[in-house]
């Protein structure tokens, strides 16, 4: 509890240092018509995924909030799902979602009907689940000092942790693609992982970062890109991945959190300087073109069709109109 407390006035402080009375709306040089609806929710807003008409966010100690989002301008909390713990992070896979829970380990929650989703499984890890990651019939956890959690959720009633990757850092974040965990690592950077053998997972490469790796990531083709901290954005060329190294840094104005592709643009929660909307093609010469101003604090961001789903701390969910 003290941790949160503390993580509260942090968020706080950075917020009064920045300035007050926040205008949520959108950069003036910018087409993009901005917030169209605020969904408020108990807790905080740290994570949200989008799937299938309805928005999923991992809320703190008020477990998972489950969103219809269709349409997106009368969208409600349709769901309350609660959790023992500190709800982090949240991936959907398969009617099911993964909800990395800080104090409890990983929630395996049914939500095949979403009206009456339910814990199926929890499985408990040795240090504090910040995010998750699904796929091939394992859920991968960033698990804060002891590193990359590896857990075989196949079938879901035996699930497992089958091995553990200690990291040099304090593992944040963690993507999976192409048989490697990118793991978002705090000040040791990225970590690459072979996964290929999830049994015999290992690094097999390092990239330092000038920032704090401390979440967001996404593999675009022969390129990843990270959510740095006070750093901004790294893109990151990982072709191959024995010489992966950082090709393009984008200064921002707050502390990016949390990265999303979605076709060329990419959308970075930026803590008190909300979302921004950036070209991404080429990689190598990704710029802002937009942001919008949020009114609390952008931890965590998603996009489905032309609107874009932030997680904003005490707000809420907002809900932004691309085009």
């Amino acid at each position: 509890m003290l941790r949160h407390i503390i993580f509260g006035l942090v968020i706080l402080l950075i917020i009064a240092a920045s300035g007050c009375g926040k205008d949520s709306g959108v950069n003036p040089s910018g087409d993009i018509p901005g917030i169209i609806n605020t969904v408020h929710i108990l807790g905080d807003a740290l994570d949200v995924e989008v799937v299938g008409g309805y928005a999923y966010v991992a809320n703190g100690s008020r477990g998972l909030q489950i969103v219809d989002i269709d349409p997106p301008g009368s969208a409600y909390v349709l769901e309350n799902v609660s959790l023992p713990g500190y709800s982090k992070s949240i991936a959907i896979a398969d009617g099911f979602a993964y909800v990395a829970d800080y104090d409890k380990g990983l929630h395996i929650i049914d939500i095949d009907p979403v009206e009456s989703a339910d814990i199926v499984e929890t499985i408990e890890t040795m240090g504090n689940p910040e995010a998750v990651a699904v796929t091939g019939g394992y859920a991968y956890v960033a698990d804060h000092l002891l590193g990359l959690v590896i857990i075989d959720i196949d079938p879901l009633d035996t699930a497992a942790i089958v091995n553990t990757v200690a990291t040099p850092g304090n593992a944040m974040d963690v993507t999976v693609s192409n048989g490697y965990a990118f793991v978002a690592d705090s000040l040791e950077g990225l970590q690459i992982i072979d996964i290929s053998d999830p049994a015999a997972a290992q690094i097999v490469k390092a990239v330092d970062t000038p920032g704090h790796a401390t979440g967001g990531l996404q593999v675009y083709g022969d390129y990843l890109i990270l959510a740095d901290g006070e750093k901004g954005l790294q893109v990151i060329d990982i072709d191959p991945i024995g010489s992966a190294s950082i090709v393009k840094t984008v200064p921002l104005t707050g502390w990016a959190t949390d990265v999303v592709i979605s076709g060329e643009y990419v959308y970075a929660a930026d803590g008190i300087a909300g979302l921004h909307i950036l070209t991404y093609s080429p990689p190598t010469t990704a710029t802002i073109k937009n942001t919008v101003d949020t009114p609390e604090y952008a931890l965590g961001v998603d996009v489905a069709g032309k609107y874009a789903y932030v997680a904003d701390s005490w707000e809420g969910l907002q809900i932004v109109q691309l085009w």
